[in-house]
């Protein structure tokens, strides 16, 4: 008898893909040690900090700031604020989120520095651009999908024109991994004074996007103009970092040791170089924001039918039957099952390929027949 039998084809399900929220309900909320901010300056030559333009697709040679000016993809748009030589990383440790960060969930507040000796603090939220359609599809994204976000983010196809995070379903869309960041103290909704970047803002039932086919503002819930809004950073949501880019922003951020101190970045005079604000300093500055992972699973369905797999190598069971220990097959009759304990699965080359475990054994009859639905996570 065969220890190996063949899956039929049509017990092969399909990949199935499950988003799992990262902790209890997906949430969370860091300040102090766990929210760091470094000074990045592509001019700078003298640190390793410059390299980081390069890892987030920012432009750092003179050929990458061609998209930026005259004739270049960007000419006139407020994208060229991306074309800077000073950037403030935030970054979010490994551990406070899941795969990936949900691009519509991000809030983020930073000091900034009056000029006068003040502090103040202002709230940057992230979302994606309206590519018009049905904007209730938008609900259902995790990141930005346009091509603007292409260029920062994720591409679409590798170099062999294959699709790297193909659709697993026709409801779903292309991830840039990506989400563009936005400030009503730097630039309003539409630069209209009664629009504001949080409206609809929930952790819990984020859900900035209309249902309605028009673009009037009390629709429009927070999804960006390209031609009208202003970004002023960058949400990388699986590498867990903040990108921010204004250069007012980056210009007045306050990195002071104390509430009062008034010291800013703008002449490169951010210490230490990675910088977390705790004690009185803390008071405020924070992102909150929800991640999930996601879990691919190949479901089979696997039948030992009467006569299949009803004897046994296990030298425990020879011994039932009086044969010695380490005897080849042991038959057990129709008045002893077997008892199975795991289930292999092999490719054509009779290699293993996983190895599933019962909690318990199954006891089988030669005569009888089970199913087994087997679970194999990708």
């Amino acid at each position: 008898m065969s220890y190996l039998k063949q899956i039929d084809p049509s017990s092969v399900g399909k990949i199935t893909k499950e988003k799992l929220l990262f902790g209890t309900d997906g949430t969370n909320t860091l300040s102090g040690t766990n929210l760091t901010f470094t000074l990045a300056d592509r001019t700078d030559l003298t640190t390793e900090k410059s390299n980081l333009f390069m890892s987030f697709n920012l432009p750092i040679t003179d050929e990458q700031k061609l998209f930026f000016t005259s004739g270049g993809t960007f000419q006139n748009t407020f994208f060229t604020g991306f074309n800077t030589d000073k950037i403030i990383v935030v970054e979010i440790p490994k551990n406070q989120y899941g795969e990936l960060i949900d691009g519509k969930t991000i809030k983020l507040t930073i000091p900034q520095n009056s000029g006068s000796g003040a502090t103040y603090l202002i709230d940057i939220y992230t979302t994606f651009e309206d590519l018009g359609g049905n904007r209730s599809q938008y609900n259902k994204k995790t990141s930005d999908s346009s091509l603007n976000a292409e260029f920062f983010g994720q591409p679409r196809f590798d170099f062999t024109g294959r699709p790297i995070n193909p659709k697993t379903d026709s409801n779903e869309f292309y991830e840039s991994n990506i989400a563009f960041m936005f400030s009503d103290t730097i630039r309003r909704p539409l630069n209209n004074s009664g629009e504001t970047w949080s409206e609809n803002y929930s952790l819990t039932n984020n859900n900035p996007y209309t249902t309605s086919s028009t673009t009037n503002n009390s629709d429009r819930k927070n999804l960006f103009d390209f031609g009208l809004d202003k970004p002023i950073g960058i949400a990388y949501l699986d590498k867990g970092f903040f990108v921010l880019t204004d250069i007012d922003v980056v210009n007045n951020f306050v990195s002071g040791a104390t509430a009062t101190d008034t010291s800013r970045i703008a002449n490169g005079n951010f210490k230490p170089t990675k910088y977390s604000f705790t004690g009185a300093t803390n008071s405020g500055i924070t992102t909150t924001f929800s991640s999930f992972s996601y879990e691919y699973a190949l479901n089979l369905l696997c039948i030992a039918g009467s006569n299949e797999f009803y004897s046994t190598l296990n030298p425990t069971a020879a011994q039932l039957e009086g044969n010695p220990l380490g005897s080849v097959t042991s038959y057990l009759g129709e008045d002893k099952p077997i008892l199975v304990t795991e289930l292999g699965i092999y490719d054509e080359n009779n290699n293993l390929l996983a190895l599933a475990k019962p909690d318990k054994p199954i006891s089988k009859y030669w005569y009888e027949t089970i199913a087994f639905l087997v679970k194999i996570k990708i």
